[in-house]
């Protein structure tokens, strides 16, 4: 396991958990309802996918399809001037979210967590404490070819530009093995997205 982890990479060197594992049965009944204005059961949406897969650019969009709170953890550190490969305060803020996003939910609001989530044990987590809460969870699955994650991330990195840091296709190769992509099975245990807006799983094709 690498020393340093990649920017968006939740749970991949550690997931702790004080939640009780207590989860109502199926997903969320017709108790929420969609409309032009608002929703009545508050929602956590997940964005779940390696360095490179689009987890911010899908992340904004939903922000204000929703609309709801986004918490992303390369943002708040680049504006706190701190190190994006500086695992414990990652660990120490990706802490402070998970409360801030239950603090949210409990208000009714909808929240955006796009730490990347590589282990299913984080993404458990999150979902056990959400419904605990009365919300509905959504997952967000960006699946990527390897080849298109290292283009995308040699294309986007600019040296002079705060919070643009250098994945190479190395690291990329040694990250990959550790994140564990969701299984249909572990997918059907989140609530359904509606029937406008983006699916739980997203393929996106290599570009020629």
């Amino acid at each position: 396991m690498p020393a340093s982890r990649p920017p968006g990479a939740r749970g991949s060197t550690r997931s702790t958990s004080s939640t009780a594992r207590v989860e109502r049965p199926g997903p969320f009944p017709t108790a929420y309802v969609w409309d032009d204005l608002a929703v009545s059961v508050p929602r956590l949406l997940l964005i779940c996918g390696l360095p490179g897969a689009g987890k911010t650019t899908l992340a904004k969009r939903l922000e204000a399809e929703l609309p709801a709170v986004r918490l992303c953890p390369d943002e708040w550190l680049t504006e706190l001037g701190i190190d994006l490969f500086d695992v414990r305060a990652r660990d120490r803020l990706e802490t402070v979210f998970w409360r801030h996003a239950q603090d949210l939910l409990r208000l009714g609001q909808s929240v955006i967590l796009e730490s990347g989530f590589w282990l299913r044990s984080d993404r458990d987590e999150k979902r056990l404490g959400a419904r605990a809460l009365g919300a509905a969870v959504e997952l967000h699955y960006l699946e990527v070819p390897f080849d298109e994650l290292c283009r995308r991330l040699e294309s986007r990195y600019e040296p002079d530009t705060p919070g643009s840091v250098r994945i190479t296709r190395e690291m990329l190769e040694e990250y990959a093995p550790l994140f564990e992509v969701p299984a249909a099975d572990e997918i059907g245990l989140f609530d359904q997205h509606p029937a406008h807006r983006t699916a739980a799983t997203v393929k996106c094709p290599a570009k020629s």
